[in-house]
């Protein structure tokens, strides 16, 4: 018997698969099940079309149903054997774990916790209203005093005759 070579992109014993083209997993032998009494269960068989040797394959198509995870291949609702609330949800993802919908793994929400972290006391409510009131007549102040200070001033002026006939003109500044 001969050897075959195939051209580049091609595998497989009659050069028939295209490398580009991914595996196709239809199913895991066993469900994926597996007795750990008896052997180490780091892996899973899986059957499909499109595997070779040859190549370097970066991605699997998953069929419906099914999840690739970390190289192993699950069943659809199978568990995590590190978490019972991560799960294989295909129809979520089919490359990763996915939390699980089961009541003991959701996040429960408690609002009157948060409202008591999230609220502030009485004293802390009213020292920020003090400190803005006070802020806001300092401010007022200052408006003021600059005001006062750079308006313009005024003058009085006032004729003053004489006996004789003659005017003379009295300015003076008034302060304000």
């Amino acid at each position: 018997m001969g050897t075959c070579v195939c051209e580049d992109g091609y595998g497989g014993g009659d050069c028939g698969i295209d490398l580009s083209i991914p595996p196709i997993i239809n199913g895991v032998v066993d469900s994926g099940l597996c007795d750990v009494d008896l052997i180490n269960c780091t892996s899973a068989v899986i059957e499909g079309d499109g595997f070779t040797n040859e190549g370097s394959p970066t991605y699997i198509v998953v069929q419906s149903g099914f999840c690739f995870i970390d190289g192993s291949a699950y069943d659809n609702g199978t568990k995590s054997q590190t978490s019972n609330c991560r799960v294989c949800y295909s129809n979520v993802t089919a490359y990763d774990w996915s939390e699980s919908f089961e009541a003991e793994c959701r996040v429960q929400f408690n609002p009157s916790a948060e409202s008591q972290s999230s609220s502030l006391g009485s004293a802390t409510v009213a020292g920020i209203v003090i400190g803005v009131v006070v802020l806001f007549i300092a401010l007022a102040g200052i408006a003021a005093l600059a005001y006062v200070k750079n308006r313009p001033k005024r003058f009085n002026s006032r004729v003053r005759m004489d006996g004789l006939g003659s005017e003379t003109t009295i300015t003076e500044t008034v302060k304000q």
